[in-house]
């Protein structure tokens, strides 16, 4: 009986071929891989911002609820305003109490950073971080009897998919007690 084929093996010519197909098929997986983890990446840094700074507004606004007075309001409609207000909390026990919100800069904390600080009946202490990554924090009075507050946030570094920074801005009114 005489052999119809050799089956010796693969020709260098084939090896190059599915090599060169592997390849391919690895360089489009990677590919592929790449671009999901960079957008996972961006979604992910415009979610926590976004988080963040509504997190503040709902801090600045819950604190300022029911304000009778406003001691001093500096910076207003700018983008860096600073607010310290006083709250009459003798009616359940308590004192007079100050409170302050700023935009500030720090080493540890970073540039844009909207801070808050407390103390009953003065301000004591330093005034402790709530949202890094502020580009404008902005108080306003409308009239005698209303606060609008906007706050814009920015991601830390620029997205990986548009090389831009993410930008957010939320905005809220607090109605003051007569």
């Amino acid at each position: 009986m005489k052999k119809i084929f050799d089956n010796k093996g693969f020709s260098l010519i084939e090896l190059l071929i599915a090599m060169l197909l592997l390849g391919l098929v690895m360089t489009a997986a990677v590919s592929l891989f790449t671009a999901s983890s960079e957008n996972f990446t961006a979604q992910n840094m415009v979610v926590t911002m976004q988080g963040n700074t509504r997190g503040a507004m709902d801090f600045v606004t819950r604190t300022m609820k029911g304000l009778k007075t406003i001691t001093t309001l500096t910076g207003e409609g700018t983008a860096a305003s600073s607010i310290i207000f006083t709250t009459d909390e003798t009616a359940f026990g308590g004192e007079l109490c100050s409170h302050r919100f700023s935009l500030y800069t720090s080493a540890s904390d970073g540039a844009g950073t909207l801070g808050y600080a407390t103390g009953c009946p003065a301000i004591t202490g330093t005034i402790q971080p709530l949202v890094p990554n502020i580009t404008n924090f902005n108080v306003q009075r409308v009239g005698t009897a209303r606060i609008d507050i906007t706050i814009s946030a920015e991601t830390p570094t620029p997205r990986p998919d548009t090389r831009t920074k993410g930008t957010f801005t939320v905005r809220s009114a607090v109605d003051l007690r007569n």
